[in-house]
């Protein structure tokens, strides 16, 4: 009876190994067909790294803004990098700096302009008003590339979806000329802001890309920034005499923005 049951459990413990190994190479073959015949090879997993810059046209304008007193269409410059990980998708970054976009505005007291988050101008006297402004965008960005081909390994649509901290800068200055008014003497006002506001937002790329070669190309894109989470705001009084101009607080509102530029890169692979 010792001898059947030793010979039950050897013929059991010799079946399991049998089942056992043959799970475990049934396993490893189906891993090397997944990572060697299957998908992930399709996808083709390569390293690139490329280098770039974009020329870009922003357009941006501002909330409760009738009189337009800022430069709404700002050139912007944006190096950038990249590393293309396989055949769908990358990351890249990349700095925009816009150029420093000034306007000048006059205003008398035939109107009654509303400007810089204000309501319009308590106009009680007779006077000139001189108003020049400078902007200026600059930041960085980090974000996820897709791409997908359309013409062999030649021509690609892409998309970004990044991260960005972008800076709103800007200057503001007024000179006021006031003309005699009741008691009060012909008079000239200045007055002089500057603010600056850094904020995070998401920002969204579309474009074609192009390869001239096997290692220069080119692209062309539209982009969109949300620069509304920019909310720039000083507490100084704007114009400090007395009545014929308001005093209050400079409260700038952008809408979000978009992007249209051209690229050009060069690509190690």
């Amino acid at each position: 009876m010792r001898i059947a049951s030793f010979f039950k459990l050897s013929s059991a413990a010799v079946l399991s190994s049998v089942i056992g190994a043959a799970v475990l190479s049934s396993a490893a073959h189906a891993h090397d067909q997944f990572f060697h015949d299957g998908f992930l090879s399709e996808v083709n997993w390569q390293v690139e790294p490329y280098i770039g810059a974009d020329a870009m046209v922003r357009n941006m304008r501002y909330k409760n803004e009738p009189t337009h007193p800022f430069q709404e269409h700002l050139d912007t410059f944006q190096p950038f990098v990249g590393v293309r990980l396989h055949k769908f998708f990358g990351i890249e970054a990349g700095y925009q700096q816009s150029e420093k976009g000034t306007k000048e505005r006059f205003f008398h007291d035939t109107t009654s302009p509303a400007f810089l988050g204000g309501g319009p101008l308590d106009l009680s006297a007779p006077f000139t008003l001189d108003l020049n402004t400078t902007t200026q965008i600059r930041g960085w960005n980090f974000g996820l590339m897709g791409f997908y081909p359309i013409c062999k390994d030649t021509t690609e649509i892409f998309a970004k979806i990044a991260y960005g901290r972008l800076a709103l800068d800007s200057e503001i200055s007024f000179r006021a000329d006031q003309g005699a008014f009741g008691l009060l003497a012909d008079n000239t006002f200045y007055e002089y802001q500057q603010l600056h506001r850094r904020t995070s937002m998401a920002q969204v790329v579309l474009g074609v890309k192009q390869m001239f070669n096997h290692h220069f190309g080119g692209r062309m894109f539209v982009g969109y920034d949300r620069t509304s989470r920019i909310k720039l705001d000083s507490d100084s009084v704007i114009l400090d005499f007395i009545d014929p101009i308001r005093t209050g607080t400079i409260k700038i509102r952008p809408h979000n923005s978009w992007n249209y530029g051209v690229g050009v890169f060069y690509t190690w692979r």
